[in-house]
């Protein structure tokens, strides 16, 4: 490897700014980023003299996780062993599995060498919410909202965060970077730390049973900005989980290689918080946070913590922002290959959606399924 430095002067901002400008010609309204369903809109050529300092974690590695979907102990058990036969590192029970034979559950699994997360953790879970078509500043308000009341608890040590991960790049990534913001200001008003476990969840929503190569780039860029994030641990789901045949082997496999390949080849686990200064992502962040503190401060002030107030209260908000995702959709102002663009003429495995699962009355939000209702 040569070891050869070259030096340079780095331009000024007005230099950058001039060049971006000369470059993009008379597509300099691409210098304004416009988001409806968060509501806000970024000058990228507007910098901030500072930011606010964000929290990261101390390495860049992270658990890749197997959760399993089956009704009973047996069949999840065997797909635990499966899992760690191909490169898992950690296991995700979900809490509503109800376990009644925990020996039969971790039969041969090596616990002590693995990440374990089950119902014995205090848990905070907002994928449902982001699956129905929340807003990832609705999200991240409905975890500092939780987290807040968590924290009058004074046996609670540990905090257990998951969070969906939606298609948008640099959005996703600044809202796990704000996620570990809105914790520390929590922290500090409560006066006490505890440990924050943030784990990651890749779902359905834009996968497609028709198409299923697409659903590999999806799921790498959606690890992508979990990882750049800041997760603690990552569960990319089988494309196919939510379909009436379940998963198969090859889908369960691909689902593990996806972070198998972001830590072992591509090596992102060699730095922690590695945009950490990017000016786009700490723009969004701050944006991402003002806007969840926002809503926040509004449901503290006018309504008492309980899971009925805070359904009440939020889910008119994603059903307007689902609205929204849906009628990009229908007008194909948001396109998804194989699903309402360039379906797929290939032989494919026939494969239907099953009933979806619901999180406040609603149906999670499948693409696929709306483009053939």
């Amino acid at each position: 490897m040569s070891m050869l430095t070259y030096s340079f002067d780095p331009p000024t901002l007005e230099q950058w700014k001039n060049q971006l400008f000369k470059e993009l010609g008379a597509q300099q309204d691409r210098l304004l980023y416009q988001n409806h369903y968060e509501s806000i809109a970024i000058d990228l050529t507007n910098f901030q003299s500072r930011y606010p300092h964000f929290p990261s974690k101390q390495t860049g590695s992270w658990y890749n996780l197997v959760k399993p979907y089956f009704a009973t102990e047996k069949q999840a058990n065997a797909r635990i062993l499966e899992a760690l036969m191909q490169g898992a590192t950690g296991v995700f029970i979900d809490p509503f599995f109800d376990a009644s034979n925990p020996n039969e559950l971790w039969k041969d699994v090596e616990k002590n060498y693995i990440q374990c997360y089950d119902s014995s953790q205090h848990w905070i879970d907002c994928f449902g919410w982001q699956q129905i078509g929340a807003s990832a500043h609705d999200e991240l308000a409905l975890a500092a909202i939780q987290a807040h009341a968590q924290l009058h608890d004074p046996s609670c040590q540990t905090l257990h965060i998951k969070m969906g991960v939606g298609p948008e790049l640099f959005l996703e990534i600044a809202k796990f970077r704000a996620l570990r913001y809105l914790l520390m200001r929590l922290q500090e008003i409560h006066g006490r730390a505890v440990e924050l476990h943030v784990v990651a969840e890749i779902g359905f929503s834009n996968k497609s049973l028709k198409d299923p190569y697409t659903n590999l780039l999806r799921q790498s860029t959606e690890a992508l900005s979990a990882i750049a994030g800041g997760a603690d641990a990552l569960i990319v789901n089988p494309y196919d989980e939510l379909s009436s045949e379940g998963s198969d082997a090859f889908s369960r496999r691909m689902a593990l290689n996806v972070s198998n390949l972001l830590q072992e080849e591509a090596h992102l686990d060699a730095v922690a918080d590695p945009l950490n200064g990017s000016y786009v992502i700490e723009a969004l962040s701050s944006a991402l946070i003002d806007k969840a503190w926002e809503c926040l401060q509004d449901f503290c002030d006018s309504h008492a913590f309980n899971n009925e107030q805070l359904t009440a209260y939020f889910k008119p908000r994603v059903e307007a922002t689902r609205a929204l995702r849906l009628a990009d959709f229908e007008s194909k102002n948001k396109t998804l290959i194989g699903i309402n663009a360039y379906p797929n003429t290939f032989e494919t495995k026939t494969k239907q959606w099953a009933p979806l699962p619901t999180e406040a009355g609603l149906p999670y939000l499948i693409y696929e399924m709306c483009a053939h209702s």
